[in-house]
């Protein structure tokens, strides 16, 4: 019997589910120096390290947030 739970998704939910903001922006900034290949924006290349810092930080805050 289908009683109108299944394949809703519930209103309101993050895309991203319980992951920290400082996560998703240090994915961000680790990968924007890979786009001078591309578009020669001139980012220099230390930058992808503050991305990794970023990640782990914020892979930190997700955990003890969780």
């Amino acid at each position: 019997m289908n009683d109108g739970r299944y394949g809703q998704i519930p209103q309101g939910t993050n895309p991203f589910g319980t992951a920290h903001p400082i996560l998703i922006l240090g994915i961000f900034v680790f990968i924007i120096p890979f786009f001078n290949y591309v578009m020669k924006w001139g980012i220099p290349g230390w930058v992808s390290g503050i991305g990794v810092g970023l990640i782990l930080l914020g892979s930190f805050l997700t955990i003890v947030d969780g």
